[in-house]
């Protein structure tokens, strides 16, 4: 799995779509645009980063 812009995948997304991967390659640089997430999604990313 390549993901470029890694910065812009929310965190279940990528967590799903790493679970598949065999290898994985994440690209991105400091000077990209953090990952714009509405409150319900945060709400729900920050209970998968607490339950595991």
């Amino acid at each position: 799995m390549i993901v470029d812009e890694s910065s812009q995948v929310d965190i279940a997304t990528g967590v799903l779509a790493l679970s598949c991967a065999k290898q994985a390659v994440i690209v991105g640089d400091l000077k990209q645009l953090p990952n714009v997430v509405d409150s319900e999604t945060s709400e729900y990313t920050d209970q998968i980063c607490i339950i595991h």
